[in-house]
Formats: C-alpha cells, sequence, structure tokens
C-alpha cells in the first residue's frame, strides 16, 4: 500500500502592489526625500527674508485697522487673511527679486555668503521662478479679492525695490532714499485695502516709516561697511574716505566718473586735508560721526511728525505723549551713534529702531 502523501498546496503569488510589500520602497524614497523636500522649503523661505516681511507685514496690518478693519469677523475675516496673504506674497516676491539679482554680489559679504542662492543652494532660475510665483499670487490676490489700489500699491512696491533700489545700491548712497518709498508703503497699502482710498492718516503713516527707514538702515550699513564695500555696495551716506585724495580723482578718471560719481565728504573733512592724506582710523571716525548726525537729525524729525498723528486719534493727550517719549528714546541712541560712532552704538540704534515703529504703532492703534 503506497502511503499517502500530503501536497501542500501552494498559494498563487500575488504582485507586490496587492500584497503590500511594493509600499516599503516607496515609503523609504518618501522618507529619503523629505529632507530635502524640508530644505528645499527653507531655503524659499529663506527667499522672502521673514525677519524683514514680518516687521512690514505689521505695519500693513496696522493700517488696515486703522482703516476700518479692527475686529474681522465672518466674511470680512476672510478677507483680511486674504489681504494679509496677498501683502506677504508682494513683500517675499520684492525681496526674492533683490536676492536673484544680488546673488554675485551677496557671495562677497559674510553676511550673506550663506543665503540659498550665493551658497548655490538653489539656482537663479528656480529663485526668480519662485519669485514671479508670489508676485503674480500676490497682486492677484489684493485686485481680485481686496482692490485695485492696494494692487497698484503692491507692483509698485515690487517695481522699485527690486528695478530701481536694487541696482543704485552699486551707485549711489542715495539708493536708500529710493529704497524708502516701497519701504513705507505697506502702512499706506494696508489702509487703502480697507478703505480704497488714500487719506491724511494714510500719508502720515507713509511719511513717518518712510523717515524711520534711514536711521534704521544706517544703522545697519555702518555695522556690516565692510562687507558692502566689498561688494561693492554704497549704502553710508559719507562712505569711507580713500587714502589719497589723488588716487581718488585718477580712478575716478580712469572708470570715467563724474564729479557726481565720486565719494561725498562731510563738511571741513576733505580728503585734501594733511596734504591729500588722512590716517584711516581718522577717516572712519569722521564718516562715523557725519553718518551719526544724519541718524539724529531723521530720528528728531520723527518727534513732530509722530506728533502730527495725534490730530486724528481719539485720545491724542495718551497718544502723542507715548509718541514723544518713544522719539525720545530713539533720539537718545541716534545722539550715541553720533557722539560716538561705535559698533556698540550702531547696534543699540538699530535694536532701538526695531522696537520703536511697532510700538508706535501699536500706541496709535490703541488710542485711535
Amino acid at each position: 500500500m503506497k502511503a499517502h502523501v500530503h501536497t501542500p498546496v501552494t498559494e498563487p503569488s500575488l504582485p507586490p502592489h496587492e500584497t503590500g510589500d511594493g509600499d516599503a520602497p516607496r515609503q523609504e524614497n518618501i522618507r529619503a526625500r523629505s529632507p530635502f523636500l524640508a530644505a528645499r522649503l527653507k531655503d524659499y523661505l529663506a527667499l522672502s527674508k521673514p525677519r524683514v516681511t514680518s516687521l512690514v507685514m505689521m505695519s500693513f496690518a496696522a493700517g488696515m485697522v486703522l482703516g476700518g478693519w479692527a475686529v474681522p469677523s465672518g466674511s470680512s475675516l476672510s478677507l483680511w487673511l486674504i489681504a494679509l496673504a496677498g501683502s506677504w506674497l508682494v513683500i517675499a516676491a520684492a525681496n526674492a527679486l533683490n536676492q536673484v539679482f544680488e546673488r554675485e554680489f551677496d557671495a562677497k559679504m559674510r553676511r550673506t555668503a550663506g543665503r540659498p542662492l550665493p551658497s548655490g543652494r538653489l539656482g537663479p532660475s528656480e529663485g526668480l521662478a519662485v519669485a514671479v510665483v508670489w508676485a503674480v499670487l500676490g497682486l492677484t490676490l489684493l485686485a481680485l479679492f481686496v482692490n485695485l489700489l492696494t494692487a497698484a500699491l503692491g507692483a509698485a512696491s515690487i517695481l522699485i525695490y527690486a528695478f530701481a533700489y536694487t541696482p543704485l545700491k552699486r551707485r549711489t548712497h542715495m539708493c536708500t532714499v529710493v529704497g524708502a518709498i516701497p519701504g513705507a508703503i505697506p502702512p499706506l497699502a494696508g489702509w487703502a485695502a480697507a478703505r480704497n482710498e488714500i487719506g491724511l492718516a494714510a500719508v502720515l503713516l507713509f511719511a513717518i516709516q518712510f523717515i524711520w527707514q534711514f536711521p534704521h538702515f544706517w544703522a545697519i550699513a555702518w555695522l556690516y561697511r565692510d562687507d558692502l564695500q566689498a561688494a561693492g555696495f554704497r549704502m553710508l551716506p559719507f562712505p569711507a574716505a580713500p587714502f589719497n585724495a589723488g588716487q581718488e580723482r585718477s580712478t575716478a578718471s580712469q572708470r570715467g566718473c563724474g564729479p557726481s560719481d565720486r565719494l561725498d565728504y562731510p563738511a571741513g573733512l576733505s580728503s585734501a586735508a594733511n596734504g591729500g592724506n588722512r590716517p584711516a582710523d581718522v577717516a572712519s571716525r569722521a564718516d562715523g560721526n557725519a553718518t551719526g548726525l544724519l541718524a539724529l537729525q531723521y530720528s528728531l524729525a520723527l518727534l513732530p511728525l509722530t506728533a502730527a498723528f495725534g490730530i486724528l486719534v481719539s485720545s491724542p493727550a495718551l497718544y502723542v505723549l507715548g509718541a514723544l517719549l518713544l522719539g525720545g528714546w530713539m533720539v537718545r541712541a541716534a545722539g550715541r551713534f553720533w557722539r560716538a560712532p561705535t559698533d556698540v552704538n550702531a547696534r543699540r540704534l538699530l535694536k532701538t529702531s526695531v522696537i520703536y515703529l511697532p510700538l508706535l504703532l501699536l500706541l496709535a492703534v490703541a488710542t485711535w
């Protein structure tokens, strides 16, 4: 008798996509790509200059609140968020375009060499594409859901910042005046977003933020003057004088520069002094004093300008008192920088200016 041999039945093999075994490689690919995607998104965010953007966004929001969008709810909350999103995209686009155009010069400065474009983590085409997408999306949101006036102000800020201010930085220190225009547009645009018009309060907000930028940016320019000089940026109103005046004239002649292209000296501090030579430390201190004096003058100009806004608020006495106290704090920091143009005092002025503007806008909102 033959023994019965049991033959095991073999189940038919299933394709990987049915057994689930194929998910393992896919999951491994996702895990491998996750750090890359995170790093990419981080670089895109860096293109927007998030710290600068957050300060500017705050002034846009203040303009909206002062313009009437104080307590959004329901459908108005949606419009509020759309306006903020559109504003962020416009500001981010301007900053990204600036970095695309300056990538070669940013590579020469220690402060900016690690940015996505000069470091090579992003290519210029990709950076430009991101900037264009942000600009189109931001302007479209503002035009379709907010109003055309706000969109027009956003377009103007991109054009002036990226295509006027950016190239002028290597030509003249007057670039600060040009750059201060788009820098002062956000509160104006916030007011326009709420009211679809530009009133006296909006003009005063623009003027205050316009003047505020000068001591703020000159403090930055003084702190990073070596980096800026290495990249060829002319941000200081009184740049460091050359060691020899005759050499300056020869260099300017070889470049084909006219008188307006030469460096500007403070009154009484001509490079022809001492036979055309000045010690570097004397030149640096003189230029620092002149820059500090201008920062002090613009800080003083903020006092009557911010006080004038008091005629529009509901609690003028409280507002004016607070504005003058804040202005005095700003003047004190600028005065220290003028008397002793050190990096410590420049950094103190920078920190003071960064805190001053949000507090002033908060005071305006609270007393409105």
